[in-house]
């Protein structure tokens, strides 16, 4: 009778052992998932350099910079100043997500301005999905100066 009860409980133990690593490996595999989802920021500035890391501290030049760093799921806030454009007009054809919009704001408190003086074009051109644009300005676009042909935007 020892015998058997020592046996019990030693499958008791090795069966709580398994329990336990499967919720371990469980908790693990949301959390890698939850990681892959995180958000991305990415800050733009006239002063800054597309080859500095897209911080607060060390923004971005360009916007088209700062929208491939986020790729799909994240912010990019514009820092206030004038965006000089040229004849390239800024074109959004990335598709997000519902939950997981892409954000292109002005930076709280600043007023970005997107100067398209010489482009013949549209100033933005939105042909992707799920865009969310807040806080900006744009001036002299030779067409449209936001062109809305994407949906959800």
């Amino acid at each position: 009778m020892i015998h058997q009860t020592a046996t019990t409980k030693r499958r008791s133990e090795e069966t709580e052992m398994r329990m336990s690593r499967k919720r371990n490996t469980l908790v693990l595999m949301v959390m890698l998932v939850h990681l892959g989802a995180a958000q991305v920021t990415a800050y733009v500035s006239p002063s800054g350099s597309d080859s500095n890391s897209g911080t607060i501290d060390q923004p971005y030049k360009t916007v088209s910079k700062g929208l491939s760093a986020i790729g799909t799921n994240g912010t990019v806030f514009l820092r206030g100043g004038v965006y000089l454009m040229g004849s390239s007009k800024l074109s959004l054809s990335k598709t997000g997500q519902a939950a997981n919009m892409i954000r292109l704001w002005a930076y709280p408190g600043e007023t970005p301005i997107l100067d398209c003086t010489g482009n013949t074009s549209d100033g933005i051109s939105i042909s992707g999905s799920y865009y969310h644009l807040k806080g900006l300005e744009e001036r002299n676009a030779g067409h449209n100066g936001i062109n809305i042909s994407g949906t959800n935007n």
